[in-house]
């Protein structure tokens, strides 16, 4: 019996279609509560009532009725719309009884499987599961419940709102992780931007709340948990969009770390925003050296080549520091050779000939100090030396013994015209004093073995006394054959009988009636075994 009625009343309701009239059983009313939000999820949230539908059933000839909702909702160029084939459970309404409906009562309308998404992809909405920004109208009506025909039993209730949650402040000033100078009297601005001024709800109706937190500088506590740990050392709130931090408020302390966030508020609750409202967090330090000690810490380095090996570096001395880290590196490469000193100067050897190297310092000690500028320099090409030249250079550089530190394996060695280039180096007595192995470049570019036992090197890396051995006992017959073959190569006739041969220092002489023939060697003495 009560289906054959339901059967009468929706013939009757599709005659009065045709017959002009407007008047439906069933009488529909929606309402979008604010703050309005673009989530869903957020009106079929049993807890909330933010989408109320209001029906009531006037035919007082059938005790109950079964209807299904069609959801409409409409944003700028796209709809979503309850599926045709969408088959909820039956909402039974009674004859003269209103019925409201929201939250969980229309969850199964709002689930997103349950729509068709026009104008708009649904994989895009579910990435965030919120709707775009913009103005929306909601549309309801009401069906028959049993009627395959999809007859309309209500009138079209609509309600329009704008669906968004706004974004929080952004933070400007003082920038995040930077360092604050500080003022006398004290005096620091913060600054934060509005992200909401397109929402026609919050966009002149906002406040907001700041606060400050203080944290030691070496703490490794998370800054979010600082927040929600403990009390901020000072808060307020206020209209504006910056606030001046002065001699009204707490006093901040020098080298301290601090927190700050900003929370923005719709003073009318007629909007939501994002992480209810909180900005990003952000720290700063309050007086780093440079802003307290100014000049007491910055370092000039000035750098030059001295000969094809030997470069040295100057800079001034600050008494904050004890110590300084001079770094070194040859132009265009990657890594940088260490330096460690105790003043403003030091000595940088074994070099390339004809190079360019960079360098910077930086004081240590209770403080590290910024890097202070790089200078380059550029060392000297490598002199040609002959067998004839009796040249000697000055000390450019006032030498000292060569410091243990610096006795290291690759020592390039400079004694009289050759290099002998260390293989093995060790303390042999006072500071200087060295024993060990290593080859020279002698007559051209031929490597010689060598060895040495307590030598003095000075910090010029130059050998002063002692003597280098050559390590090989056919060095007679090498040198002979060398011998010939340059007489052989530069044969030239003297006419007259040899008088007599003598060594004067390093100079071979041979006298030939009178006349003197010399030949002249510049290297160290080397003894041969």
């Amino acid at each position: 019996m009560r289906r054959i009625k339901s059967i009468i009343l929706v013939f009757l309701l599709a005659f009065c279609e045709v017959s002009f009239s407007q008047i439906y059983p069933v009488q529909l009313s929606a309402q979008l509560i604010p703050p309005y939000s673009g989530y869903l999820t957020d009106y079929a949230d049993p807890s909330s009532e933010k989408l109320k539908i209001i029906l009531q059933f006037n035919d007082f000839t059938t005790p109950q009725y079964n209807i299904r909702l069609r959801i409409e909702i409409k944003g700028n160029g796209f709809t979503l719309v309850t599926k045709q084939l969408f088959n909820p459970p039956p909402i039974n309404l009674q004859s003269g009884v209103p019925l409201l409906l929201s939250g969980a009562d229309l969850a199964p309308y709002l689930n997103s499987n349950n729509l068709d998404f026009i104008g708009i992809n649904q994989s895009q909405y579910e990435q965030r599961m919120a709707l775009p920004e913009g103005y929306y109208s909601v549309c309801v009506k009401a069906y028959d419940y049993y009627n395959p025909g999809n007859i309309q039993v209500s009138n079209e209730s609509c309600t329009q709102a704008w669906f968004t949650l706004s974004d929080p402040p952004f933070l400007n000033l003082p920038q995040c992780g930077k360092n604050v100078t500080p003022q006398t009297p004290q005096n620091i601005l913060f600054q934060w931007t509005p992200m909401h001024l397109s929402s026609p709800n919050s966009a002149a109706n906002t406040e907001y709340e700041f606060a400050l937190w203080e944290v030691r500088p070496d703490s490794s506590a998370n800054p979010n948990q600082v927040i929600l740990s403990t009390a901020p050392i000072f808060s307020t709130t206020t209209n504006l969009t910056l606030l001046n931090y002065g001699i009204a408020e707490p006093p901040l302390n020098i080298y301290m770390k601090y927190v700050w966030r900003v929370r923005a508020k719709d003073i009318t609750g007629r909007d939501w925003f994002k992480n209810t409202g909180y900005s990003q967090i952000c720290t700063f330090v309050y007086g780093d050296l440079q802003s307290v000690l100014g000049n007491a810490l910055n370092l000039t380095l000035s750098a030059e080549g001295i000969t094809h090996r030997l470069g040295k570096c100057t800079w001034n001395t600050q008494n904050i520091y004890t110590k300084y880290l001079l770094q070194v590196r040859k132009t265009g490469t990657q890594n940088w050779f260490d330096y460690n000193c105790t003043t403003g100067f030091e000595k940088i050897n074994n070099l390339e000939p004809n190079a360019t190297y960079e360098a910077r310092v930086r004081g240590e000690g209770t403080i590290t100090g910024d890097w202070s500028n790089t200078a380059t320099f550029n060392t000297n090409s490598e002199p040609n030396y002959s067998c004839n030249d009796q040249t000697q250079y000055a000390d450019v550089l006032a030498a000292q013994p060569l410091p243990a530190h610096k006795a290291i394996i690759g020592l390039i060695i400079q004694t009289g015209q050759f290099e002998v280039i260390t293989t093995q180096i060790n303390p042999s007595g006072p500071p200087g004093w060295y024993s060990g192995k290593g080859y020279a470049k002698v007559f051209g570019a031929l490597p010689l073995a060598v060895q040495f036992n307590n030598i003095f090197i000075d910090d010029n890396n130059r050998h002063q006394q002692g003597v280098i051995q050559a390590l090989t006992k056919g060095i007679d017959n090498w040198v002979h054959e060398w011998d010939v073959k340059d007489a052989e190569e530069n044969a030239n006739a003297m006419p007259g009988v040899v008088d007599s041969i003598y060594i004067n220092g390093n100079q071979i002489c041979v006298k030939i009636q009178g006349k003197f023939r010399i030949l002249v060697l510049h290297f160290r003495p080397i003894k041969m075994l």
